[in-house]
């Protein structure tokens, strides 16, 4: 399938993409058991509302996803290196575009 849906948005395949969804499963599993770690913390389901806000929006904006984190001032690159989710965003973009 991600053969397919490059080649119909004008990427050259190529056999990297035929891991991405194994990369996406290993992230998923993770964010899934960061999910559970805050279920068990939280006493209260309005306290789940905090988690987005502060937590999961700086990582994915911050995850060098919408912009190149080499555009971002030198400390917020290393802050950026300990992010989870711009090591993700690295890992598909070098199995889309090889390794």
């Amino acid at each position: 399938m991600p053969l397919v849906v490059s080649m119909i948005f004008g990427l050259h395949p190529a056999w990297g993409m035929l891991t991405v969804p194994l990369i996406g499963f290993v992230t998923g599993f993770g964010w899934a058991s960061f999910g559970m770690l805050v279920a068990g913390v939280f006493r209260s389901i309005e306290n789940f509302n905090y988690v987005p806000g502060i937590v999961t929006t700086p990582l994915f904006l911050t995850a060098g996803t919408y912009c190149p984190i080499s555009a971002l001032p030198k400390w917020t690159q290393i802050v950026v290196n300990a992010n989870p989710v711009y090591h993700y965003v690295q890992l598909v973009r070098h199995a889309v575009f090889g390794f």
